[in-house]
């Protein structure tokens, strides 16, 4: 779904469905790398019941190199927050702290966001941010 919806507001995904590291795209250089086309119907995320502070760890273990993924931003998808309001929770991660940042975000913004966002200004958005996860 989150795919469908990214290919909507772009024509392409920058995200991976995250599960295992051995699925994470390695890196090979600069160029473009497809994310996550469309999940099987049977798939279900290793993260359920989890909290921001477990994704956060494993984001945070992704092996590099040769994975090419921030390991610094990361999507989260929760069910009932999307179905509902249409949005996802964009988190950063931060080195010796469990709990990452978190804001709601609209996923049909969610694009522009990964392709234009300045990173550099996360701080001072983030404090400015109304819509926060937590």
């Amino acid at each position: 779904m989150l795919s469908d919806n990214l290919k909507a507001t772009r024509g392409s995904s920058d995200l991976w469905l995250a599960d295992t590291y051995e699925r994470l795209p390695d890196f090979q250089g600069a160029k473009y790398i497809q994310g996550t086309k469309a999940a099987d119907i049977t798939w279900q995320s290793p993260f359920l019941g989890k909290t921001l502070a477990d994704a956060s760890a494993w984001v945070r273990g992704i092996p590099k190199p040769p994975k090419a993924v921030n390991k610094r931003y990361f999507v989260v998808l929760k069910r009932e927050i999307f179905e509902k309001q249409g949005k996802v929770i964009i988190c950063k991660a931060f080195d010796g702290e469990k709990q990452p940042q978190a804001i709601l975000y609209e996923i049909r913004e969610l694009g522009m966001w990964i392709t234009t966002y300045n990173r550099h200004c996360w701080e001072q958005d983030y404090e400015n941010y109304e819509d926060k996860y937590q």
